[in-house]
């Protein structure tokens, strides 16, 4: 495998990255490089300039942070297909909206969700939302849908309304269009008017839209 198929394929494992497609994946691979560090060699410090995103090809970083007693503190250990840089965290202001729920293209049911856990921790950066686009794709019961639920509210939980922005992507629904909005309408256990701002009006505030 080349440098940039396996590049292409760390970036595809990742929510922010999992639905662009080959081709987008192939681009954005191709802008990519290697960097070899030594051991223990330090690859960057807190309050460096947050200027790449970086992908473990092989071996494992260490990411750890200094205490009050002037010792080292291991917060985490990633390995082969991790990415790590904290674009959102260094680039307060850039807006970032991971796709369709970041759901695995072609799985059905908990199978399309397998990064969940990753993508709820993005919560924790305001300026992270996620498309809530093409549920009924993913669903593996039929309509309204309701297997998604579970996987519906652990975003809202994490995200709120006011980052989340519903959407059909129509042309891939098993489902009617009508049935698209119909299935997300009818969620009992949401506020109607956190699904009003989940399907049109939290979208328009984040991006600065006037209605």
């Amino acid at each position: 495998m080349s440098k940039q198929s396996e590049f292409a394929v760390i970036l595809g494992l990742n929510p922010l990255f999992a639905n662009l497609g080959a081709e987008a994946l192939n681009r954005i691979a191709a802008l990519c490089h290697t960097q070899h560090l030594a051991p223990k060699e330090v690859l960057f410090q807190k309050g460096d300039s947050g200027d790449a995103l970086y992908g473990i090809r092989r071996g494992q970083i260490r990411i750890e942070t200094g205490t009050s007693g002037g010792g080292q503190l291991t917060l985490n250990f990633l390995g082969s297909g991790d990415l790590f840089g904290e674009i959102a965290a260094r680039h307060a202001g850039l807006k970032l909206i991971v796709d369709h729920m970041g759901a695995l293209r072609g799985a059905k049911g908990k199978a399309a969700f397998p990064k969940m856990q990753e993508l709820t921790a993005l919560a924790k950066y305001p300026n992270v939302a996620v498309k809530l686009t093409g549920g009924p794709f993913y669903a593996d019961d039929a309509y309204p849908f309701r297997s998604l639920d579970q996987h519906y509210r652990a975003m809202y939980d994490a995200f709120g309304p006011r980052r989340l922005f519903w959407g059909t992507d129509i042309t891939k629904m098993p489902c009617s269009w009508r049935q698209c909005v119909s299935h997300f309408q009818e969620i009992t256990w949401m506020p109607e008017a956190d699904k009003k701002l989940i399907m049109g009006k939290a979208i328009c505030q984040w991006l600065g839209w006037q209605r």
